[in-house]
């Protein structure tokens, strides 16, 4: 008998339960990055063992640069790439990226502040600064400054033609806010104002004296940069 099999099961089995055997005597806080990534895919395929599909997870470029967060910034299209993974799994993966970007985000809304830049950037950092396309978020305030809700108004690029005025107010008005605050990503990192940002914030900023609403900001998110059409003077 081999060295390497207990009561007929193959050094494949076994390989793929140690993260199971070491969480149920350790707890979940003893498995590496590789173990969890394991654990939530179970399985490999014929050709590769599951720690096989996990270390080509692993050293995709988004993971390699940013550690586990960079999954954020990986696609579908992406992990289908990779062999082993098909749409399941990349599902599995996507799922847990999220689920956890969801956790800290829940977590943090109660200690955010509106009013400041640096609080709000800080909040929707981790959920713009992954994005590989530009999106648009309003943030709709009441009387306090507390959020009411939210509303991804586009996803492209941010101009004239994309964001749509109407969709924005009459966001507003149905929620009763009285206050909102714009944001969105730059893909690039660099959260500089383009001429088309500009634009936008000063059509927007004109549009809002009708309505009788008071438009706080509007806020770039780069890679762990933002920048403040506020604090530099557009508003």
């Amino acid at each position: 008998m081999s060295s390497y099999s207990i009561e007929g099961k193959s050094p494949k089995f076994l390989k793929e339960n140690m993260p199971i055997e070491r969480f149920e005597r350790f707890g979940i806080e003893s498995l590496s990055d590789a173990d969890l990534l394991a654990v939530i895919l179970r399985t490999g395929t014929r050709n590769y063992d599951v720690f096989d599909v996990v270390s080509k997870v692993l050293q995709l470029n988004s993971v390699k640069k940013f550690g586990l967060p960079g999954l954020l910034r990986v696609g579908k299209a992406e992990l289908l790439r990779i062999d082993g993974i098909g749409s399941v799994k990349a599902a599995q993966i996507m799922a847990v990226a999220e689920l956890s970007r969801r956790i800290r985000a829940s977590s943090a809304l109660e200690a955010i502040s509106f009013t400041s830049p640096e609080s709000v950037s800080d909040y929707y950092m981790e959920e713009l600064r992954n994005l590989r396309r530009e999106r648009v978020i309003a943030v709709f305030l009441d009387t306090r400054f507390k959020r009411i809700t939210e509303s991804v108004l586009s996803i492209g690029t941010v101009n004239a033609s994309v964001l749509d005025a109407r969709e924005l107010f009459s966001e507003a008005l149905l929620n009763n806010a009285v206050s909102f605050i714009l944001l969105h990503n730059h893909p690039s990192g660099d959260p500089t104002p383009g001429r088309d940002d500009i634009t936008v914030t000063r059509k927007i900023k004109e549009a809002a004296k009708m309505f009788e609403l008071n438009f706080s900001d509007h806020i770039i998110i780069g890679d762990n940069r933002f920048f403040s059409m506020k604090e530099h003077g557009y508003l």
